[in-house]
């Protein structure tokens, strides 16, 4: 579907026909990360359960000015809302100028009024015009990799647990993204920390479409997987995704073994950044992360709020929230893997 924008801008609709500009347009961007690719849009979205509603930018010569991409999210918990983008911490748009970014939220705003959304989500930490507002609940921890200088060195107490781990023969290994082991384990995280966890279908849909950009790093102790982190490593960049340690992993430390091997698998594929993922701010995964001395960036989620609802205060601090995470605690994990992906996904 095409949509005129101002001047001789049009928006084109992301689908099998407009594919290759996309991924020509989004692969040559310093600033793009993988939910910027084509297939996170295409494929990933839809797996869970939402529709990709991503669009481009292009002059009058059909040339790509940029591109955003966009999901829309159905909740009957939160509501309906148009997220950039769903099952990413942060994505956003890629615009050539403001001009392309005003044609940009201007289609944005059409979309909203027509799926007759309550809220449009942007994750991104550039400043969108008005009437998009901003909100800084979350945090994104960046550690700089310098070639040849060897790997950031966490604080003294995470340097002792990082060696008694080690002499206890806690022992990583770099694996497919279709490994098994990973939603078993981040499942059992999240449980303990009263999520719900996303099915396996959208960690198939991330491995088929980026199998070559991710890797699992699993941690062994004794001879079992006791936590795992699935990293994506493209354009300079790589971030912890979703990670996740058994009761027996934390108290032999793989949590730990698990960055430093995520840390050293990034430095190997040249890049020059490893993020540690996002975290709300004033958190327990803020102060976890914190050990490793990386930056903390806020994560300026943008909301439009003219003639749409407010979004769902998700704080987690909230006592509603609380609440909720007592009870999913004491859940059967039957219930909790029958009901989590349902619920996680309206989250995500």
């Amino acid at each position: 579907m095409a949509v005129e924008g101002p001047g001789k801008l049009k928006c084109l609709s992301l689908e099998a026909a407009t594919r290759p500009a996309w991924e020509g347009y989004a692969r040559g961007k310093r600033e793009a990360w993988l939910p910027h690719l084509a297939d996170w849009s295409l494929r990933v979205v839809p797996a869970l359960g939402h529709e990709c509603r991503s669009f481009m930018v292009v002059d009058e010569q059909g040339e790509v000015r940029g591109l955003l991409p966009l999901g829309l999210r159905r909740s009957r918990l939160f509501g309906d809302s148009l997220v950039s983008v769903p099952g990413a911490s942060w994505a956003g748009p890629l615009a050539q100028d403001e001009v392309v970014l005003e044609a940009m939220m201007q289609e944005v705003i059409r979309q909203a009024c027509e799926c007759r959304v309550g809220f449009v989500e942007i994750r991104d930490g550039e400043r969108l015009p008005e009437p998009f507002g901003v909100t800084s609940a979350y945090l994104r921890f960046p550690i700089h990799l310098e070639s040849g200088s060897g790997l950031p060195v966490p604080d003294e107490r995470t340097r002792r647990r990082l060696k008694k781990a080690h002499k206890a023969g806690v022992r990583p290994v770099l694996t497919n993204p279709d490994c098994g082991e990973l939603h078993e384990i981040y499942s059992t995280a999240m449980a303990r920390l009263g999520s719900p966890a996303l099915g396996r279908e959208f960690f198939r849909a991330l491995a088929s479409s980026f199998g070559d950009e991710l890797r699992v790093v699993l941690v062994e102790a004794g001879g079992v997987a006791v936590a795992a982190d699935l990293v994506g490593f493209w354009n300079g960049l790589g971030c912890s995704l979703f990670a996740g340690a058994t009761d027996a992993g934390r108290s032999a430390h793989a949590d730990l073994i698990a960055i430093e091997a995520g840390l050293r698998a990034a430095a190997d594929r040249g890049c020059h950044t490893f993020d540690l993922g996002r975290s709300p701010a004033s958190s327990g995964g803020q102060t976890f992360k914190m050990h490793w001395n990386p930056r903390s960036v806020p994560l300026g989620y943008q909301y439009l709020r003219s003639g749409c609802g407010d979004p769902p205060d998700l704080n987690p601090d909230r006592m509603l929230w609380r609440a909720a995470r007592t009870v999913w605690k004491v859940m059967p994990s039957w219930l909790q893997a029958r009901l989590g992906p349902a619920v996680a996904r309206q989250l995500l």
